[in-house]
C-alpha cells in the first residue's frame, strides 16, 4: 500500500468521523432545543 493511498483512506475515514459527529451534534441540540420549551 502506497503511503498517498493510506493518507487518503485516512482523510476518508477522518471526514466520515467529523459528518458522524455533526450531525450528532446537531441532534443532541436539536433535543435540547425541544426541551428548552
Amino acid at each position: 500500500m502506497t503511503l498517498s493511498l493510506h493518507i487518503t483512506k485516512l482523510h476518508k475515514l477522518d471526514l466520515l468521523f467529523f459528518i458522524q459527529n455533526s450531525i450528532f451534534r446537531g441532534l443532541h441540540q436539536h433535543d435540547k432545543f425541544y426541551d428548552s420549551k
